[in-house]
């Protein structure tokens, strides 16, 4: 992947410095936003339709070079902002509500979008370890490695509602139990030596991965994700 990641930089490059591109111009930043990468993924920002043709173009000129091609299946525009009328087919067919960028969806109903299979899927496999003769400190162990990992690499990005945070501590705890809770949550979120048993609180765990990026904003290099959260918050 790192050698894919090298090969591919040329058409990174040629996409960014193309005068043809437009892409956006974010406040507080010189260089225009244009495309993203990730290893064999890439996203482009564009706003002006013309600017689909041109990406087109470099595409196929850096395939008839390396034999790369592009995945339709797997190509898909998000509209974002005031919606213009567009006549090409072409680009209409690959038009969607939502598109999915590392595993995260975005565009319209994005939180349930994201969340409700993470919280299906949670549900079910409490549902299928419920059953089976394990003392309480491995079933925590269970949520903490296996369980839970489902939702902290989506929390990062999108946060969950409260609604979405009871239905996963409703599963939780129905596994934990087995039946009516007889000690307290908050009790069981203590450590061992505090009489809890390190129950994980979803509440505090996502708090913490959302201030983790201030901390991040404040220390880190500058990046895009920065100049847009500092221009927003003013």
């Amino acid at each position: 992947m790192t050698i894919y990641a090298l090969i591919i930089e040329p058409l990174a490059s040629n996409i960014r410095n193309s005068k043809d591109i437009k892409g956006i111009n974010l406040p507080n930043r010189k260089e225009k936003c244009a495309l993203f990468q990730h290893a064999d993924d890439c996203s482009t920002i564009i706003t002006e339709i013309s600017d689909y043709d041109h990406l087109v173009k470099e595409f196929k000129r850096f395939g008839e070079v390396s034999g790369s091609k592009i995945n339709e299946s797997k190509t898909e525009i998000l509209e974002i902002g005031r919606k213009k009328t567009i006549i090409n087919q072409q680009i209409k067919d690959l038009i969607k509500e939502n598109v999915k960028v590392l595993g995260i969806k975005f565009g319209e109903n994005k939180i349930d979008k994201n969340w409700n299979p993470i919280v299906e899927a949670i549900a079910k496999t409490c549902k299928e370890w419920e059953n089976r003769n394990i003392d309480i400190y491995s079933k925590v162990q269970i949520i903490n490695t296996y369980i839970l990992s489902k939702a902290w690499f989506v929390s990062k990005v999108i946060f969950p509602t409260q609604e979405i945070k009871r239905r996963i501590n409703r599963a939780l705890y129905k596994f934990i139990w087995n039946g009516p809770e007889l000690i307290k949550r908050t009790t069981l979120n203590k450590k061992k030596k505090e009489g809890g048993i390190q129950m994980p609180d979803i509440e505090e765990k996502i708090n913490a991965m959302w201030l983790q990026k201030i901390i991040d904003m404040i220390k880190g290099k500058p990046t895009i994700w920065k100049t847009m959260y500092t221009y927003f918050l003013g």
